[in-house]
């Protein structure tokens, strides 16, 4: 493939990267970022190809108008909510699924605004509280579910359900039970849990020996290909008893998803979410996670710590605005302490 990029023909660049683009759409997270060292041409490609493909327009249109979005984006960063759910699975897999609903995880105490957007510009086909709420979302995290509903201007119907949490959202999303939707979109970038699992095999494995989680489920992921584990962890993930944090060597992070979006002015920046989220993966017998909220009237926002005290000095000095390179020290650190 290097000879591609030594063709100086004008006329046939355009065609070879082409090609090049072509190749890359069968190539999963992990042989993507190896393609970027080929050369500094197939390095530009790739990153022309991401900023293409990732573009977090590509999954909300279904949803929203041009100009919705960049409210969307607004609304993201002053509530600090998270789109987790077939949508951020679909546009990190590159796919689009007809019949997806927009979840949105955010933390009850900052929901209003998003809440009052959606009662304004939706119909709430159902009253919040536990006895409506759909299986999936029984959990201890969650306090809420409200759904809504319109029809879009190209007569497409869009379902927006709207999780509220009692902490952070990323707890919710750890308790949901499934690898392969262990992934969530920022006001600014995109992550994945387990990428190896959720794209390259495609495993989905149950986190805590999930058997509740409700067969219409369980049936819908199994149809879009995945093939559903309770112990198997393929080599490069996580052995048992490690500790991990959004941002680490296995997790995967698209950076920039809304760049194509117009910023509204006026922003402050949005919430870290990087570094400072923390969690233990065991098996015992199954896989499961343990980690706490972190909640301080001096930090900016909820968290999720490990089970482990030295996280909060780690949580504090990041939430207070240390420098990158105190981060690392701090979060080295950590991660030598066993």
């Amino acid at each position: 493939m290097a000879a591609f990029s030594r063709l100086n023909c004008s006329s046939h660049r355009r065609s070879s990267e082409d090609v090049i683009h072509y190749l890359m759409s069968f190539l999963g997270p992990e042989d993507l970022a190896r393609w970027t060292q080929v050369d500094w041409h197939i390095h530009t490609l790739t990153k022309e190809f991401n900023k293409s493909v990732y573009d977090v327009r590509r999954v909300l249109k279904k949803h929203f108008s041009e100009e919705e979005i960049a409210v969307w984006h607004a609304l993201l960063k002053i509530t600090h909510a998270m789109i987790s759910g077939s949508t951020a699975l679909q546009l990190l897999s590159r796919v689009q699924y007809v019949d997806s609903d927009l979840d949105v995880y955010v933390q009850e105490d900052r929901s209003r605004p998003i809440l009052s957007w959606l009662q304004h510009c939706y119909t709430q086909v159902s009253e919040a509280g536990w006895t409506p709420s759909p299986p999936q979302y029984r959990d201890r995290a969650i306090t809420k579910v409200y759904t809504f509903v319109r029809t879009t201007s190209t007569r497409s119907r869009s379902v927006v359900q709207l999780i509220l949490t009692k902490s952070n959202p990323l707890e919710a999303i750890l308790n949901f039970g499934l690898t392969c939707v262990m992934n969530f979109i920022t006001c600014d970038s995109a992550y994945s849990l387990f990428p190896k699992l959720t794209f390259d095999h495609p495993i989905a494995v149950m986190i805590g020996g999930r058997q509740d989680i409700c067969s219409k489920l369980y049936a819908k992921y199994e149809k879009r290909g995945w093939e559903f584990k309770d112990q198997i962890i393929p080599a490069g993930q996580p052995a048992p008893s490690k500790r991990r944090y959004v941002g680490d060597v296995y997790c995967w992070i698209v950076p920039d998803v809304f760049q194509k979006v117009k910023v509204l002015r006026g922003l402050r920046e949005g919430p870290l979410v990087k570094y400072i989220n923390t969690f233990t993966l065991l098996h015992r017998p199954h896989p499961v996670f343990l980690f706490k909220p972190l909640r301080s009237p001096y930090f900016e926002s909820c968290y999720t710590r490990a089970r482990d005290r030295s996280t909060i000095l780690f949580v504090k000095s990041v939430d207070q605005g240390a420098s990158d390179k105190t981060m690392q020290a701090e979060l080295e650190a950590w991660l030598l302490k066993k």
